[in-house]
Parts: C-alpha cells; structure tokens; sequence
C-alpha cells in the first residue's frame, strides 16, 4: 500500500534534497548571477499557472511543489554560477615602431562555456596541403602550404589567453567585415596579408602570403564542426 502523501512528508524530502545542494555545487562566484527581467518573469509565469491549477484535493501537495521550484530555480542559479562563469574582454593595440602587439583587457563579468572548442579552416585552396595541426587546452593551429611557396597559418586562442604581433610598419589596419556581419581587422604590407577579430570567447589570427579575396575566403569558412 502507498504512503499517505503528506505535507510533512514532501517538505521533509524537499529539506533533505536542499541539503546536498552544497555538495553537488561547491563553488560560489564571487558575484552571484543575476537572473534577467524576461527569465523572472517566465519564472512567475510558472508559479501562477501552478497557483490556478490549485484545487482543494491537492492544495497541500501544491504547496510543497512550489516550494520544490523554488529550489530548482536556486540549483540552475548555482550550476549556471559555478559552471559557466566567464569574462568580457575588449581589443587592445599597442602601437610599436615595427610592428603592433594586440591583446584583450578584462573589462566585465558573464557567462560562456569553459571547454575549449577549436574551429577549422573548411575551404582549402587548390594545391594547398595541411602541414601542421596543434590543440592545447587554450588554442589551436592550422598551417596550409602549396608547391610554390604559398602558406596559410590559422590561430585560435580563448581570449583571456590570446597574445599575438602583427606588422604594422607603415601599414595602416582596415576594418572589414566577415559573412556581412563580423567585424575584422585586415592588414596587407604587400609581401603578406593578416586578419583578425574575435567573437566574445576566442581571438582568432589567420595570416599568409595569399591574396585577399583568399585569406577573407578561408577566414569565412571556420566552422567547429
């Protein structure tokens, strides 16, 4: 036979399941995420649709479910916290006599995925062979050559750790845009052309002795599929 389902039966088990709240989620973020307007809102959603579903027969299971999620809301409050907390960076260029150094300076706090995820070049020229394919836990490398001297070296690095020199004697940087919609920096010196721009979480480097219309057409083909 079933036991009786009772208020003190479900409050207890909702106070044992608290309980390991700690074990499960040890850290805490020294900033606690603050849930958006529209995630509260969906959130009161809920609790009035269980309020209206409410009937006398089940108004003390009712209230012991509520109360369940709240502390669901409180678990993905903490495993978002401590699972996916991340930075916001902005590119900073250092202007040097021979050349530019670029990095990224901290500048907030937010959330983004911590595994590292490489991208790679889809769209290899004709004649062009890999050479060179390197994975850290912070980056990854690419490196393409054909017969005739030509060569294609793509950089990827979580942009907390992304540090790299770019010629800049007597060149000017331009900005283009990659896919119609991501903004880049583009640099020809006449002998070798460069590339870069970020998304939020990786720097990406993309340089070689190719043309423009090429170097924009492999930076535009990255995918992490």
């Amino acid at each position: 036979m079933d036991p009786d389902i009772t208020d003190g039966l479900l409050e207890e088990l909702a106070r044992e399941w608290a309980a390991t709240l700690p074990s499960r989620f040890p850290l805490e973020p020294e900033h606690p995420h603050r849930f958006s307007r529209q995630f509260l809102d969906k959130m009161e959603l809920l609790f009035r649709e269980a309020d209206r579903r409410e009937d006398a027969a089940r108004c003390r299971r009712g209230s012991a479910g509520k109360l369940l999620a709240l502390l669901l809301a409180a678990a993905l409050a903490t495993t978002m916290a401590t699972a996916f907390l991340a930075y916001y960076f902005r590119m900073v260029r250092e202007e040097r006599k021979e050349y530019s150094a670029v990095h990224y300076e901290q500048v907030g706090r937010g959330y983004a995925p911590e595994e590292f995820v490489p991208y790679h070049v889809t769209y290899v020229p004709e004649g062009f062979t890999q050479v060179q394919s390197r994975q850290t836990d912070v980056s990854y490398r690419e490196k393409y050559t054909s017969k005739n001297g030509l060569y294609v070296v793509f950089n990827q690095s979580k942009i907390d750790q992304a540090k790299f020199s770019i010629g800049t004697e007597n060149v000017k940087p331009v900005d283009i845009q990659l896919n119609d919609k991501m903004l880049a920096v583009f640099i020809d010196d006449g002998s070798y052309r460069e590339i870069y721009w970020d998304d939020g979480a990786y720097s990406y480097y993309l340089f070689g002795n190719v043309t423009e219309e090429l170097l924009v057409k492999i930076a535009e083909s990255l995918s992490d599929e």
